[in-house]
């Protein structure tokens, strides 16, 4: 397992991120797998390829980050009101998307181009996610 130091918090599976700012962190190939990144600010980040698989993203800010080939997996990601996960802007470019529970968040801006997704991925009301390119398997 590699270790990582990011503005002085440890990046590494089930982390306690809770709160972290890492803003425009690179965080390309990360392992945050059952991460604790709740009201994390990801704010124009750069996840690309990071492994979020069971992680805890609520009230996380991830508007404008770059989560392309993410594995997203089975995250927490409530979108209800008191819980709101930011999605605006984000890239979900070729992302697997499958099982996650988007119910309530703000996808309109979100680029969901050939992200992987199945039955159990739960999409907001007003997303047709196959006009939108994404592919279930």
């Amino acid at each position: 397992m590699v270790v990582v130091e990011v503005n002085g918090y440890t990046i590494k599976p089930g982390a306690h991120l809770n709160g972290a700012y890492l803003a425009r962190a690179n965080l390309t190939l990360a392992d945050l797998n059952e991460a604790d990144l709740n009201e994390a600010d990801f704010y124009m980040a750069d996840l690309s390829n990071a492994s979020l698989e069971g992680a805890d993203l609520r009230k996380a800010d991830l508007s404008n980050a770059n989560l392309e080939g993410v594995d997203f997996t089975f995250p927490d990601i409530t979108c209800e009101d008191d819980t709101l996960t930011f999605l605006e802007g984000v890239n979900l470019r070729e992302a697997n998307l499958r099982g996650t529970n988007f119910a309530g968040a703000d996808l309109d801006w979100a680029l969901l181009t050939e992200a992987l997704a199945n039955e159990n991925t739960i999409w907001p009301d007003g997303v047709f996610p196959v006009k939108r390119g994404v592919i279930f398997d």
